[in-house]
């Protein structure tokens, strides 16, 4: 199975994820990015058998959704070469066009924040600014809407008393939530019925929490 990812920053969620797990970071063929700040990975990244592709679409000609048609295309173009199977991604630029259908149920982004609510943009900062006593993270597959389409996956933890750190409680359990998926869909376990939900064989979906966990 080989894995792309993609990135709009230093995606140190993925490369926890890599170190984490061996067999994923083997499965990692591609890095691409549209992001300038993301070249300090291009040696990390080749030392590691993995390629690199910069496609910045912000230097491209054209009004904006037209550069986005045309990073979407060159994204589409670096994964037929490489043979990608799926894709995960973790980056700020709305894929478009021809990739959608081609990777229809093929491309899993990780979004830090519990959905539907937190659709969009800087969600930790918005349930934050909602004094959320829970907080979360979802994986779901990419469709035409953003942060829409059928959700894979959800953690959550509680935010507890502290401003300090807001975000790494929730970005933490991304990483865990990039391997897991990684094992699902290497041992074939996830399927979409025809509503559109997921279903994981072998998940326990009466499983439950309560928060904070108590000691006595």
């Amino acid at each position: 199975m080989n894995i792309a990812l993609f990135t709009s920053r230093k995606a140190t969620r993925f490369r926890l994820a890599m170190e984490q797990s061996m067999e994923f970071s083997k499965s990692v063929k591609l890095l691409f990015t549209d992001d300038k700040q993301t070249l300090c990975l291009k040696n990390e990244m080749e030392q590691k058998g993995i390629r690199y592709e910069l496609c910045n679409w912000r230097e491209m000609e054209g009004e904006y959704k037209k550069r986005h048609l045309m990073f979407s295309d060159c994204f589409l173009r670096v994964l037929k070469e490489e043979k990608i199977d799926y894709v995960f991604v973790n980056g700020s630029t709305i894929l478009e066009g021809e990739i959608l259908e081609e990777y229809k149920d093929k491309m899993i982004t990780f979004h830090a924040g519990l959905l539907p609510r937190y659709a969009g943009r800087t969600p930790i900062d918005r349930m934050v600014e909602n004094n959320e006593f829970l907080m979360g993270a979802a994986a779901l597959f990419i469709d035409e809407e953003v942060d829409h389409g059928p959700i894979i996956m959800e953690s959550v933890v509680c935010r507890g008393n502290s401003e300090q750190n807001k975000y790494d409680p929730v970005l933490r359990t991304q990483t865990e939530m990039i391997v897991k998926c990684f094992e699902l869909l290497r041992d074939d376990r996830i399927s979409i019925n025809e509503d559109r939900v997921v279903q994981i064989r072998g998940a326990d979906y009466g499983y439950y929490a309560i928060f904070p966990k108590i000691e006595y």
